[in-house]
């Protein structure tokens, strides 16, 4: 099965101001903001190339970073990644330096080490893995240095970055070539993050027999053929252990072609979500493992909704999305890019929370800079950096406008040239100039305007594809070169000829506050705005009103700040009313995104 869209790499897609770029560019502070010569400090170590006998070494890095981790070095792999793919998306001239130079020690490290191992920690950790002796995750915590290493070459084009990483998996190959199935098995039951991808990757750049091997032996195979066979193999098991081994399976269908990988990756989301059900943000975890379907307010609490699993099932997503063409993917990525990926990156530092409370009166838990190095700040990282990937998909004829990002598409795929410039968001009037002003309307606006400058004249026979969002409430508006036109749609996309031209297309969506019954539980709701959630700025758990007559319960409150339209509401009918913001505003405060409405429907 071919794809039926490709998503546009980072490098076709710059992001325009907003506040996904205003995001991106406190992730690339962030990144900018860690020293080398810290980040590299356990490389050094175990390679011989440091040492420090004082009472008191100058060591920056602490917690999953700090010298005596089991798992150090394993943000070094997302940092590569992350700095990579802002560089593909920014240009970041001094950030692919920096990560050049990283390259160049990481090399002398590996010679240090005899030539092949690079890891941070020491070659044993692997044999006591396949004895048993379970001593950490080293293969989760070697798997990153190796993405980061591969998205070094495809992302930035360093080739010696795709060298190193050779010279690694010589190791592998000569550690696991002759252990048997059944041993094998037994090493893929601690958690390998996502090294079965990044082996199916490096064989799809190089086609070197080695990597076909290590594919084939780092294959999870009670996984796979439980998947094939439709079983909740997920109900209280750790949910980011096999979310990247479902990934490593989807690059095995890429590169094989099997159809049975895909169809296990199919059978993964049916039961991971739409079996489950899952929190009003989007999200199916709480304490790392998944939840029992539509058991949601047993297990609300303050682990809720790990980053790690809501960006790699992010990944997930866009993966079906290509292959299938269903805007189920897109529509999910959407809800949780908002109350996920933004609602867990501190929106002044670009610090992770590893989990995102939901229970009454619940807060925040950030990452330090410098003593935390959870996994979720590894993987926070790298979805800061990736937010110009996933905006837009294209084939031949059609390229496909998936979220509503302000950005520049530029293609010249398949012997043809696009432009799209987007620009996106509640209507809000020049606050400045007087010349030809038209004040409009004073009330807070329904409509979400969609403005795409497309320039299609050198690719005769293009459509533009634009999802329909799930919140949308009814039906689009759609103009071009000013003119409202009809329009075709299918697959809630609606579609827009326009081979050899070059066009000014808005079209309006409708938005509006709504209320969200808890799965599995209806006395307990929450709030969205469009697909953004909203928590209320309280320790309390109930709310009164009727649900069906919700402009009762919420009105708009501080709803203009200079030409931006806000997304906030204060309730009308509680003793001490509250007010509600966007979730992913909020930074320090203490918030409620649940509710018991006392008296309901």
């Amino acid at each position: 099965m071919n794809k039926i869209f490709e998503s546009a790499k980072p490098q076709q897609v710059r992001l325009l101001d907003s506040e996904i770029r205003r995001r991106f560019q406190v992730n690339e502070d962030l990144l900018l903001r860690y020293q080398s010569k810290d980040l590299l400090r356990s490389y050094y170590f175990e390679a011989g190339l440091w040492k420090d006998n004082s009472e008191n070494p100058k060591i920056e890095h602490w917690g999953w970073e700090g010298p005596t981790s089991e798992i150090r070095g394993h943000f070094v792999g997302h940092w590569l990644s992350a700095a990579a793919i802002t560089y593909a998306s920014d240009g970041n001239r001094e950030l692919l330096g920096r990560a050049e130079y990283m390259l160049d020690e990481l090399e002398r490290c590996q010679k240090a080490n005899g030539g092949e191992w690079i890891g941070a920690i020491p070659e044993k950790q692997l044999r006591w893995t396949e004895e048993g002796r379970n001593f950490g995750v080293p293969l989760y915590n070697l798997h990153k240095i190796i993405m980061g290493l591969t998205d070094m070459y495809v992302y930035a084009g360093n080739c010696k970055a795709l060298e190193i990483v050779g010279h690694f998996a010589d190791w592998f190959y000569r550690w696991v070539k002759d252990i048997p199935t059944d041993r094998m098995d037994i090493i893929m039951e601690t958690e390998t993050g996502g090294i079965l991808e990044e082996w199916c990757r490096l064989y799809e750049i190089t086609g070197e027999e080695k990597y076909q091997v290590l594919m084939e032996k780092f294959l999870r195979r009670p996984l796979f053929h439980a998947l094939l066979e439709n079983k909740d193999v997920l109900t209280n098991m750790h949910a980011n252990t096999t979310i990247p081994e479902i990934l490593g399976i989807a690059r095995m269908y890429e590169v094989t072609g099997n159809p049975e990988y895909l169809k296990a990756v199919k059978n993964y989301w049916s039961i991971a979500v739409t079996k489950r059900g899952g929190f009003v943000t989007g999200g199916q975890t709480s304490g790392e493992v998944w939840i029992p379907p539509f058991h949601i307010r047993e297990r609300l609490g303050k682990l809720n909704q790990e980053h790690c699993a809501v960006y790699n099932m992010m990944r997930l997503a866009e993966f079906l999305y290509q292959y299938t063409g269903d805007i189920e993917f897109e529509n999910y990525r959407e809800l949780n890019l908002y109350n996920g990926i933004l609602a867990q990156q501190n929106p002044n530092t670009g610090a992770a929370a590893y989990y995102l409370p939901m229970q009454a009166g619940s807060r925040k838990i950030w990452s330090t800079e410098k003593k935390s190095f959870w996994c979720c700040c590894g993987s926070g990282i790298q979805a800061g950096a990736s937010h110009g990937m996933g905006i837009y998909a294209e084939n031949k004829n059609q390229i496909a406008v998936n979220q509503f990002i302000p950005s520049v598409l530029t293609s010249d795929r398949w012997e043809r040239k696009v432009k799209i410039t987007q620009q996106s968001g509640m209507s809000a009037k020049n606050v400045q100039k007087l010349i030809g002003i038209n004040a409009g309307s004073v009330n807070y606006p329904e409509a979400f305007s969609v403005y795409l400058n497309i320039d299609a004249s050198e690719a005769p026979d293009m459509t533009v594809l634009v999802r329909i969002p799930f919140w949308n409430q009814k039906d689009p508006v759609l103009l071009v070169n000013g003119e409202q036109v009809d329009y075709y749609m299918e697959n809630s996309c609606i579609y827009i000829p326009c081979g050899s031209k070059k066009l000014e297309v808005s079209i309006l969506f409708y938005q509006a506050l709504t209320v969200h019954e808890m799965s599995g539980c209806g006395e307990m709701i929450a709030f969205r705005h469009g697909p953004v959630v909203l928590a209320g700025m309280t320790e309390k758990d109930t709310i009164h009103g009727e649900r069906g007559q919700i402009q009762n319960m919420l009105v708009h409150h501080n709803e203009r700040i200079w030409g931006s339209w806000t997304r906030e509401f204060r309730t009308t009918q509680e003793e001490v009313n509250i007010n509600f913001k966007p979730l992913y505003e909020v930074a320090d405060e203490t918030y409620t995104v649940y509710f018991i409405n006392e008296n309901g429907d």
